[in-house]
């Protein structure tokens, strides 16, 4: 018995080989902004007083941008976050706008003063 490579032969048989039907990779997701969306964005990440507003509007744009949320997420904001989180905010904003990114409380409860 032989073994050929390259022609999907195996001695003197054929081997079938299914074809895929999805990709091997899962494709990268980004996000497209109009020039309206971006320019509200910048304007949120320049001037809101809210700090994690600023910080959420500041991944989009990067995202927007080409790069991708993982690497958001650890290397292109101030404080490092879980990928995750930069994807929550992405389908919040997909979803709902930057009104979405406003309604969501981050953290966990605050403990009452004595």
């Amino acid at each position: 018995m032989t073994v050929k490579t390259g022609n999907n032969m195996l001695g003197d048989h054929a081997l079938i080989m299914p074809e895929r039907k999805e990709p091997l990779m899962p494709q990268r997701r980004t996000l497209h902004l109009t020039d309206e969306q971006r320019r509200t964005l910048v304007d949120y990440r320049d001037h809101d007083r809210r700090p994690y507003l600023r910080e959420r509007c500041a991944a989009l744009l990067k995202i927007a941008d080409g790069y991708s949320p993982p690497w958001v997420s650890q290397q292109g904001l101030l404080k490092q976050r879980a990928p995750d989180t930069v994807y929550n905010w992405m389908n919040i904003y997909q979803n709902e706008g930057v009104v979405g990114l406003t309604a969501y409380q981050q953290g966990g409860s605050r403990r009452g003063s004595l």
